[in-house]
């Protein structure tokens, strides 16, 4: 990987508190924090000015979160939360939540060329003007790279924004254009025989039309108004956005002739409204402010599994349309007792539902499930500027939704599945304190505990999802240490979780794969990789 400043878009996220690998200007991001392996977004909720970047009944995950769109020169701020205890955000928040807002206008337009080894080049233009009673922001960015491999990534991104905004964040509109374009090779993980019969060099591949293509477009709008009333504050938005990737992990195992490549396909329109109202009450002596919210959205996906050879599609393994939406009501209290005690408690209820149109007749349904989720937190302080904090809360995660309708293998259409339900509880709890009681120095350390009530295994071909266990979840525990220097660009962390594993990895781990001629827990031909992680 090649170093760029901020050029990266992930870097500003790697920066907060959520490391970031996998991937570098291609799909989505591999996320991490606390400990927790969360894919490509499944459990840390990411917004971008308001809209939702997670797509749930993914092509390639659940809770997929790409955020090569984002431009990292127009970050205004990044709010960022750990933990399921927070009422204002709902799905795929039980381990995190970050939510990024762009900038108004510039102080001053920039242009700017960036150049680096392996054939990395950015180029970037922004500024802003006064238009009538507001400001106009238009921004472009333009990104190619090759990197170290044998077949050139051949990155080409295009990225753009143009917004016009009048007032302030708390009385004032904007209304925001994005588009994005994106395309690459991919040089994946390969046979180390391979190398060791020269077959390929170290940064070679055995199949060098591995790749993808993916886009994004959206308009939204926010509004804000501040009165003796309170503060309310909407945004509406609509989304369209496509991926396809390709990938050939086995090669030649399963098909001889045409290999084994196969490409993973997710278009979809995404649409939603969010609005919230907060209002503050002074009674005997005691500050409260209460807020309460509704956030509204609906996806209408088509999403599928194909074989190709090559890029070229040679048959489907399965391929739905599925229409999925999801209403959240929430709400919570701030009491301040004294200047050194402060409370907050909250209630969030959200309600899915969603129906599959499958090309198997059999995996075709509808589902729906609703479930409430109680908060509260406790701060103490502060006292030598350090504050104590706990916290505790119900979460929950939606499931791809195809695994809660599935019935049979869509390939055989005899073999039977077992569904999924389509949410899930999660559960969190923590205590902690927070110091800045080193000048410029702002440090943290917390004990926590995050556990989910079901577990699910993804699969690519062919069901999206396979219950891991039925009768046991999984539970994550241990402490965090955290700290960051005022002017420094990155923070300090160290994570020591203790997983609980369900009870079919521990199976799993306990009795490995043997096959005659072979040490236990490999296979004799089993793909090793070498190279670079990508």
């Amino acid at each position: 990987m090649v170093g760029v400043g901020c050029g990266r878009a992930g870097d500003r996220i790697r920066y907060l508190h959520a490391t970031v690998g996998k991937s570098w200007s291609l799909k989505a991001n591999q996320y991490f924090l606390r400990g927790f392996n969360l894919d490509h977004g499944t459990d840390l909720s990411i917004k971008i000015d308001g809209m939702p970047v997670n797509m749930p009944t993914h092509g390639h995950g659940q809770g997929y979160a790409d955020i090569n769109f984002m431009i990292p020169e127009l970050i205004q701020s990044v709010n960022v939360s750990k933990g399921p205890y927070y009422a204002d955000v709902g799905d795929f928040a039980s381990a995190g939540a970050i939510a990024i807002d762009y900038i108004n206008g510039l102080p001053k337009n920039v242009v700017e060329i960036t150049s680096g080894t392996f054939g990395y080049h950015r180029g970037l233009a922004a500024g802003s003007t006064t238009v009538g009673a507001g400001t106009l922001l238009a921004a472009v960015e333009g990104v190619k790279y090759n990197g170290p491999w044998d077949v050139p990534d051949n990155v080409r991104k295009i990225n753009g924004v143009l917004r016009y905004s009048q007032g302030t964040a708390t009385d004032g509109l904007s209304l925001t254009a994005m588009g994005y374009s994106n395309g690459w090779n991919s040089t994946d993980q390969v046979p180390q025989r391979a190398i060791d019969q020269s077959i390929i060099g170290r940064l070679g591949t055995l199949d060098p039309t591995d790749g993808g293509t993916s886009s994004r477009f959206s308009l939204s709008g926010n509004w804000a108004r501040s009165s003796q009333y309170g503060q309310t504050k909407a945004n509406a938005f609509v989304i369209r956005s496509s991926l396809n990737l390709y990938n050939n992990f086995t090669y030649f195992l399963d098909e001889p002739v045409n290999g084994d490549q196969f490409s993973q396909l997710d278009k979809r329109t995404v649409y939603g409204f969010n609005a919230s109202h907060a209002f503050d009450v002074r009674a005997a002596g005691v500050e409260t402010q209460t807020r309460v919210g509704l956030q509204m959205r609906g996806d209408d996906i088509r999403v599928g599994l194909f074989k190709t050879f090559q890029r070229d599609a040679l048959s489907t393994v399965r391929e739905d349309n599925v229409r999925e939406g999801n209403v959240g009501l929430w709400a919570d209290t701030t009491v301040r007792w004294t200047d050194w005690l402060r409370t907050t408690v909250g209630i969030r209820e959200d309600y899915f539902s969603g129906r599959v149109t499958s090309d198997t007749p059999e995996d075709s349904g509808n589902a729906q499930a609703s479930i409430a989720s109680p908060k509260a937190d406790i701060v103490l302080g502060p006292w030598y500027k350090t504050e104590f904090y706990g916290n505790a809360g119900y979460g929950l995660h939606s499931n791809d939704i195809r695994g809660a309708t599935i019935t049979v293998d869509p390939i055989d259409k005899m073999t039977l599945q077992d569904r999924v339900p389509p949410l899930v509880r999660s559960k969190g709890a923590e205590l902690s304190i927070r110091t800045k009681a080193i000048d410029g120095l702002t440090s943290s350390v917390a004990v926590f505990m995050l556990d989910f009530d079901s577990d699910c295994s993804s699969s690519a071909m062919p069901a999206p999802l396979k219950p891991a266990d039925p009768a046991a979840g999984s539970a994550w525990s241990g402490p965090t240490i955290t700290g960051r220097r005022r002017g420094w660009r990155s923070i300090w962390m160290l994570h020591i979780p203790r997983p609980a594993l369900p009870t079919s990895i521990r199976q799993a781990i306990a009795s490995p794969v043997r096959r005659p001629g072979s040490r236990a827990g490999r296979l004799p031909s089993a793909t090793r990789p070498a190279g670079s992680a990508r």
